[in-house]
C-alpha cells in the first residue's frame, strides 16, 4: 500500500501538495552550507588536515569564495523559504516525501555536498535543513536490486515527538524494516 493509502486508512486526511517553494533551494543552500564550513572547519583542517576528506576541503575552499552580498542573498532566500514552509505546515500537520530522489549511490559515485549529483540526489533534504524543521527518515522498502528506500516525514517547528510517533506508527503498520533482503556474508564474516 502507498503511504497515502495507509494514512487514509488510519483516518488521516491526505492531500497531494504541488508547490514551487522548494524549487532551486540548492542554489542558496550550497552558499550557506559551504560558507558555514569555511567559517568553522579551518581550525580542524590545521589540526587534522591529513585526516580530513577532499570533499570537506573542497567545501571550505568553495565557501571561502562567496562575497558578503552572495551570502546575504542566500540568507534572504532562506528566510523566504522559512516563511513559506511555516505557512505550508500551518495548513498541514506533516509532509511526507521520499528521503532521497534516487536509490543510494555507491561509495565511489564521486558526489560531494556541493556537486550537481548531490544536489539532485538529496533535494528533499535541503529545505528542512535550512528551516530547522524536524524530519525523520523511515524504511519504506527496497529497490528491485535490494537497495533501501526511505520515506521522509517532516513536521511543524518543535514537533519532534509528533514526527517520531508518526514514524513509529508507519513502521508498525508496514513492518518495512523487517523486509531486509538477505545479503551474502563475506567468507571472513562467517
Amino acid at each position: 500500500a502507498t503511504v497515502g493509502a495507509l494514512a487514509a486508512d488510519a483516518g488521516a486526511a491526505v492531500e497531494e501538495v504541488d508547490t514551487a517553494i522548494f524549487d532551486d533551494v540548492f542554489s542558496y543552500y550550497v552558499v550557506i552550507a559551504t560558507a558555514s564550513r569555511a567559517t568553522g572547519v579551518p581550525p580542524l583542517l590545521e589540526r587534522f588536515g591529513d585526516r580530513m576528506t577532499d570533499s570537506i576541503k573542497d567545501m571550505v575552499r568553495q565557501g571561502s569564495t562567496y562575497s558578503a552580498v552572495q551570502w546575504q542573498q542566500a540568507s534572504d532566500r532562506r528566510t523566504a523559504l522559512f516563511r513559506n514552509v511555516q505557512a505550508l505546515l500551518g495548513k498541514y500537520d506533516v509532509l511526507a516525501m521520499p528521503t532521497l530522489m534516487t536509490p543510494p549511490k555507491t561509495v565511489d559515485a564521486g558526489g560531494v555536498m556541493n556537486s550537481d549529483m548531490y544536489a539532485e540526489w538529496c533535494a528533499p533534504l535541503y529545505a528542512f535543513n535550512l528551516t530547522g524543521r524536524p524530519a525523520l527518515s523511515v524504511p519504506a522498502g527496497f529497490t528491485q536490486s535490494g537497495l533501501p528506500v526511505g520515506l521522509q516525514i517532516v513536521g511543524r517547528h518543535n514537533d519532534d515527538w509528533g514526527v517520531l510517533q508518526l514514524g513509529q506508527a508507519y513502521e508498525a503498520a508496514t513492518e518495512r524494516w523487517k523486509l531486509r533482503p538477505q545479503f551474502a556474508l563475506e567468507a571472513s564474516q562467517k
